[in-house]
């Protein structure tokens, strides 16, 4: 996004509320990376992180909110994660890895607690169905010293409250599934066919990482609309011209 402060405004005018205050991204600080974290209506916590050219949101600077462009993966040991993340999902940019103490996450972790940090994106670009609005974003992975409790997942059923999974746009599941396969990885769930109405269809399949966390495969196979009408309803000059004539 393009500014962390203003948009923090924008979330507690609509009943979220802030867990930290603007600060430095430590390992990305001299690039100007800045992040703040805050607690959705459920309580479930998420973070807002402004970066220079991230291109996500709009406003030179505004208040505007943009995608998810950061995941945050909780781990047990860093380099097994690092090794499944950029070998079998392809994140094989590793922007960095690092070790210490972080002052952003004090509040969330406890004052001075040791990190092993890996944020890793993908040198390719997305290859799936909506790959024109997909950036493939950036996942990091984060071993916190002494962490040694039950994985999130543990006792959750699906429809619980909170984050349930991660999921990744595919175009041929059947052969990233073979893919997978080959590289040693066995399915959490087959692939299934689900209608999720409005002429929407796709297949759906999962896997685990090393610590059990579900990933999710969706290979969409159909939409309410044409493919190019999507991408024609979203530009923003297409927008811009529909507000003028009033049409929106």
């Amino acid at each position: 996004m393009k500014n962390v402060s203003k948009s923090l405004g924008i979330i507690e005018r609509h009943g979220g509320k802030r867990v930290t205050e603007l600060s430095a991204f430590t390992p990305m600080a001299e690039a100007g990376w800045r992040t703040a974290m805050f607690l959705d209506t459920e309580g479930i916590q998420a973070m807002l992180l402004e970066y220079p050219g991230s291109g996500v949101g709009h406003g030179n600077g505004g208040s505007r909110i943009g995608g998810v462009e950061y995941v945050g993966i909780g781990v047990s040991n860093i380099e097994d994660s690092v090794e499944f993340y950029t070998r079998v999902l392809e994140y094989d940019k590793i922007v960095y890895r690092t070790e210490g103490t972080y002052p952003e996450w004090d509040q969330l972790f406890g004052k001075g607690r040791f990190m092993k940090r890996a944020l890793l994106r993908r040198s390719r670009k997305p290859e799936g169905i909506f790959r024109h609005f997909l950036r493939g974003g950036m996942i990091e992975l984060i071993q916190v010293e002494g962490n040694r409790g039950k994985h999130n997942f543990d006792g959750r059923k699906w429809g619980d409250i909170g984050f349930m999974e991660l999921a990744f746009d595919v175009t041929d599941i059947d052969e990233t599934l073979e893919e997978v396969a080959r590289k040693g990885v066995s399915l959490a769930a087959p692939p299934y066919v689900q209608d999720m109405g409005m002429n929407t269809h796709a297949t759906f399949a999962y896997i685990r990482d090393p610590d059990g966390s579900l990933l999710e495969f969706a290979d969409i196979s159909s939409l309410p609309v044409p493919y190019f009408m999507i991408r024609l309803f979203v530009n923003p000059f297409v927008v811009g011209m529909a507000k003028k004539l009033k049409l929106l």
